[in-house]
């Protein structure tokens, strides 16, 4: 219920990551009617989640991208979809980072993500390009 609220009702930037993707989740409308600029860093399986996906079914990779780019574009958000090449959109442009290794798949890294894109957004950029400046 606090991580709806926040999500609905503070004007200011929000990253969202880990059990706060996971309350929206649970929510019957999710992710409908953010208050403000918002940015989900959300794993596989959290997307899954988020996109109310059957339980088991693993979309190609070309299916996600196109699910978070419609995701992205229906509510006014930045989705960055960890994975082997991490996906950042906006639903109107999107970018791939082919960087990256297998030790980015450590605890904490995701910490550390949010961290760096909120001191990003806190500078002035926007929160697609803080999103893409952190991934390349």
């Amino acid at each position: 219920m606090f991580v709806r609220e926040l999500y609905q009702l503070l004007p200011q930037p929000m990253v969202i990551d880990a059990d706060g993707l996971n309350a929206l989740a649970a929510l019957d409308y999710g992710l409908s009617s953010p208050s403000g600029p918002r940015i989900l860093t959300p794993h596989p399986g959290e997307f899954a989640r988020l996109t109310k996906s059957p339980a088991g079914e693993k979309p190609s990779r070309s299916d996600q991208i196109a699910a978070a780019e419609q995701l992205a574009a229906e509510h006014n958000i930045v989705i960055l979809l960890k994975g082997h090449r991490t996906i950042i959109t906006d639903g109107s442009q999107t970018v791939e980072n082919t960087t990256g290794n297998p030790g980015m798949a450590t605890g904490g890294t995701g910490d550390v993500l949010t961290g760096i894109i909120t001191a990003l957004v806190c500078q002035g950029l926007s929160p697609f390009d803080a999103a893409v400046l952190w991934s390349g």
